[in-house]
């Protein structure tokens, strides 16, 4: 797969070649991930992409995997220039950065997209940022504050004195709010005489100008319809079970793992559903998301199966479980209500839990035999961040004459192609070209 810092497609081209809804929220993947099916036809190109599903209808969202500098008809739009002033020389290195999606990775997974076989057509738009941020990682500064290798010296913009940490970088500068969609990234170092000829040579190999950019944006977590049939004497007698490892005195978050194990159903060898706690299946959970996707809690585990088995599981049905256990939290509170005593106990940090013990009057409750609850939720968002690494490299300079041109020796030729992807050239610059300088619930 080939990262083509030439052919790179903005989020403004992309956006205005798609059509999606003004409203349109991306879901948050811990909940809500993308078809397993789609996935797997995604999988080698997507590598390195965020791609996220729309909460409510059949899009893709993708943000960029990195940026590199951006070009004007191929040239770099970069500058590195020597300023003399008061007999001292400094250097002013400005990058402007676009975070874009390579043009064939976007084909390759626009093409994955729409030919995934469901019965309505999917397509691929760009994940919509509420806000970015950005920071440059720069060489030698973090290393020269901790060893207290700082100094003073004249700030050639301001004129005035300035400490700085660093015997190549005096100050950096970035734009206080970054690109939302389509826009360049601005940076700049004021540099020494000899961080203008460090960042020179760190330029024309792979380890140049690191840059990250924070992306904000909002994840919805989906809302669902569920209806709750249960068997109030089935459960009793699963909890009792239960309790009886307890001494039939149960903590408050021994109960809620109790029903939160209770609610998980498989079917066994003899064709009986039971539940993770052992005893026959006394919930049975039906819910219906946002989509219109009817599903249940009865999951497929293997025969005997093992704590390595039930991470596995954990993992591979998050969104269902996390769904199955929201939908149950009113009849843990109705069962704690009728069937339970708590009593408060003080830990040590005096912080206040409950015991549970059996009701005495329980008996009347268990006489209900089945019953069945409904609930819905209303779906909402939250904000979420990805990092988006940005680099500028394979650049020649000449801060005397300020000619910048594409550096094509050794990797770098691959690097401008299109045949060497962007973090391989990290640590991939010519010998002697750059000074170095010295559990869960389970």
């Amino acid at each position: 797969m080939k990262f083509h810092p030439l052919t790179a497609i903005s989020s403004t081209i992309m956006a205005a070649c798609l059509s999606t809804s003004a409203w349109a929220v991306p879901a948050d993947p811990a909940t809500d991930p993308l078809p397993a099916a789609m996935l797997v036809a995604l999988e080698d190109a997507a590598q390195g992409y965020v791609l996220l599903r729309d909460n409510v209808a059949n899009i893709v969202y993708i943000a960029p995997r990195y940026g590199v500098v951006g070009n004007s008809d191929g040239m770099p739009l970069l500058s590195l220039a020597s300023v003399e002033q008061n007999g001292i020389t400094y250097g002013v290195l400005n990058a402007a950065f676009d975070f874009s999606v390579d043009g064939a990775d976007f084909l390759s997974i626009k093409t994955a997209v729409e030919e995934y076989n469901d019965s309505e057509p999917w397509s691929l738009a760009p994940l919509p940022f509420e806000s970015t941020s950005g920071s440059l990682s720069i060489n030698s500064y973090s290393d020269g504050e901790d060893e207290g290798l700082c100094g003073t010296v004249i700030d050639i913009i301001t004129g005035d004195p300035i400490e700085v940490c660093s015997s190549f970088v005096i100050r950096s500068n970035v734009a206080p709010n970054g690109p939302i969609l389509g826009e360049l990234f601005n940076s700049q170092l004021v540099l020494t005489d000899s961080g203008t000829e460090l960042y020179g040579k760190l330029l024309k190999g792979g380890n140049g100008l690191s840059f990250n950019m924070e992306a904000n944006y909002m994840a919805a977590f989906p809302a669902y319809t569920a209806t709750i049939d249960v068997s109030y004497k089935k459960l009793s007698e699963s909890y009792d079970s239960f309790a009886a490892m307890h001494y039939s005195n149960c903590l408050d978050v021994q109960v809620s793992n109790f029903f939160k194990r209770e609610s998980l159903c498989t079917e066994n060898e003899n064709g009986m559903f039971e539940s993770l706690n052992g005893s026959e299946c006394a919930i049975r959970i039906s819910y219906t998301n946002q989509r219109g996707e009817e599903k249940e809690n009865i999951f497929e585990l293997p025969a005997n199966y093992t704590d390595e088995d039930l991470q596995d599981f954990a993992r591979d049905y998050n969104e269902e479980i996390v769904s199955v256990h929201n939908a149950i939290e009113s009849l843990q509170i109705k069962f704690e209500n009728e069937m339970l005593e708590k009593f408060p106990t003080a830990s040590v940090d005096k912080s206040v839990n409950y015991n549970f013990i059996y009701r005495e009057d329980r008996q009347r409750f268990e006489d209900e035999a089945n019953f069945t609850l409904e609930r819905k939720t209303i779906g909402g968002s939250v904000l979420k961040q990805t990092t988006v690494p940005g680099l500028a490299i394979c650049i020649n300079t000449n801060p005397s004459t300020g000619e910048v041109r594409r550096y094509t020796g050794g990797d770098c030729y691959g690097f401008w192609t299109g045949e060497t992807q962007p973090l391989d050239m990290l640590d991939d610059t010519e010998e002697g070209e750059v000074e170095e300088e010295e559990g869960g619930w389970f």
